[in-house]
């Protein structure tokens, strides 16, 4: 959902343009989500290594984690449920290239970019 407040000067003011103020995104996926959404980032919890990398990286997180890897145009290429706090995974089968790796956890979602040389 995008809720947005509309206003232009021009009929007011007789001005041109237009302005959008008091902006409010969110997603609710109905799947995985009962009630509401967590909006926390986790962008500083979340660790990939190595980075660049040619075969496998890690990625650690605080908590259990579903970990969703897509390529940087949105087309997903892997999808996982982790077991532990660190999860490795294969990548030698990927093309090289950046890839767009998305933690989502009881606490929150982090985005973040990976490397494949």
């Amino acid at each position: 959902m995008i809720r947005f407040t509309f206003i232009s000067d021009s009929t007011i003011k007789n001005k041109e343009g237009w302005m959008i103020d008091d902006i409010v995104a969110s997603y609710v996926d109905p799947i995985h989500c009962i009630g509401g959404i967590n909006e926390i980032s986790m962008e500083n919890e979340i660790n990939i290594y190595p980075n660049p990398s040619n075969y496998a990286f890690t990625i650690e997180t605080p908590t259990l984690s579903t970990i969703e890897i897509s390529t940087i145009h949105g087309q997903r290429i892997k999808s996982l449920a982790s077991t532990g706090t660190k999860t490795n995974i294969d990548v030698s089968e990927f093309p090289n290239g950046v890839y767009i790796v998305e933690v989502k956890t009881e606490k929150g979602i982090g985005v973040r970019k990976f490397i494949k040389e």
